[in-house]
């Protein structure tokens, strides 16, 4: 049945482990937008979140099911090792020197396929590679990331699957429209017609790889474009003919179908349309919880038993002012570090009763001190600046400062963080 090309991967949905921590590393240090925040409609008891650029475009879109207390999978055969994205080349200093600011370790390739990319894991141990290549598709920079326009993610490149053999796979990629374009060494890679993101699927075979264990870090699936629903059906149709598959699944934000190619890897097929605008507007993506319809009634309760998460966005506006206070922050912290340190041998009194540090520094002059820092720390509330992991390292001294500082505090049960707050 004749059917429009499949031109790329629409998204990827991955497993991670803790929800806030998923989505600080994702909006906080790879500049994505948080597009959707929803729930897994068939484990409405955990959330689906959507990372991609400004409006959500197919090509664009990572997602994850944060399961808390996930344990970490392992990768082994039949499944997806790492997801590329796609970045400027003449990006790959910034993104060198920004993974290695916020102390992720990454490695950086100069040349393979032709192409230099960088390596590097996800707080879950996801693999991510950023890949140097000029995009023919239009940018939409996400508004509310720190990253250079000119720097920013452009979408997916592709992903690299592990497999112990390449005809099966091959057989799979090739009904989809995808043709080998190149080789080298064990890597085979695969590519749609056109230039749409994410139309690269590298493999890498090993005879001798093991099976992995699904769990944090791991790639669930991965999905396909398929333009509209008539275009669907009729790749459901074709599809059914040399794979077995899961009917039309719907998800509102798009229609998909499921299928396992015969190496292991879950496939998807998914719609562009109708796209993540449909139950809240561009401007406020991702910062409600949105919830399929049928669920509704149950939202009260569903909000009680899923874990608070606060998104933090970085407005251009006040950029320039964020990294002054992040040198000024970087500045204080040795200060904070002394202080803290001298603090549990402090055993003077004001006049007052007033609780001093060992160099006579009244206590409660020490706490308006701290909370000016760190109100600087966090500038506009619901505003996350560049020295958004300096403001965790501050909450973590004022809290080591307050269990410290209990015998000091005796007479008043109100604890220091209280009195920073206020």
């Amino acid at each position: 049945m004749p059917t429009k090309p499949i031109v790329g991967l629409h998204h990827v949905t991955a497993i991670a482990s803790n929800p806030q921590r998923n989505l600080d590393f994702y909006t906080g240090v790879l500049g994505l937008r948080f597009v959707k925040k929803t729930v897994n409609f068939d484990d409405p008891g955990t959330y689906h979140f959507y990372f991609g650029d400004d409006v959500g475009t197919p090509g664009t879109i990572l997602t994850f099911f944060p399961w808390p207390h996930a344990s970490r999978g392992t990768v082994g055969a039949g499944e997806v090792t790492h997801t590329a994205f796609s970045i400027p080349p003449s990006s790959a200093d910034y993104w060198e020197q920004r993974l290695a600011a916020t102390k992720v370790p990454v490695e950086r390739t100069e040349k393979r396929m032709g192409e230099t990319l960088l390596t590097f894991k996800d707080p879950d141990g996801m693999g991510i590679e950023l890949v140097g290549r000029t995009e023919a598709a239009e940018l939409k920079a996400p508004r509310f990331s720190d990253v250079p326009v000119e720097h920013a993610i452009r979408g997916f490149f592709g992903v690299t699957m592990l497999q112990r053999s390449l005809q099966g796979t091959e057989a799979a990629l090739g009904l989809l429209g995808f043709r080998l374009v190149a080789e080298e060494g064990n890597r085979s890679r695969f590519s749609a017609e056109g230039n749409a993101l994410g139309n690269h699927l590298d493999i890498v075979v090993d005879p001798n790889a093991g099976r992995g264990r699904p769990g944090a870090g791991s790639v669930h699936h991965i999905a396909f474009r398929s333009e509209d629903y008539e275009d669907q059906k009729k790749w459901l149709a074709n599809i059914g003919q040399s794979m077995s598959s899961s009917p039309i699944m719907e998800r509102d934000y798009f229609r998909l179908i499921y299928f396992r190619e015969p190496g292991g890897v879950l496939f998807e097929l998914a719609t562009d349309i109708p796209g993540f605008s449909i139950d809240e507007p561009i401007d406020t993506l991702g910062e409600t919880l949105c919830v399929p319809d049928w669920l509704e009634p149950h939202l009260a309760e569903m909000t009680k038993h899923l874990p608070e998460v606060i998104l933090y966005k970085a407005q251009k506006a006040v950029l320039a002012w964020g990294w002054i206070r992040t040198r000024v922050a970087m500045c204080c912290m040795p200060v904070l570090r002394s202080a803290m340190r001298r603090l549990p041998w402090c055993s003077c009194m004001g006049a007052a009763g007033q609780p001093r540090t060992s160099s006579g520094w009244p206590l409660s002059s020490m706490c308006r001190t701290l909370r000016i820092l760190r109100q600087r720390l966090r500038g506009t509330p619901g505003t996350r600046f560049p020295s958004w992991h300096l403001e965790r390292r501050t909450n973590r001294i004022l809290a080591r400062l307050w269990r410290r500082s209990k015998p000091l505090s005796a007479r008043s049960s109100r604890p220091v963080s209280s009195a920073i707050a206020s």
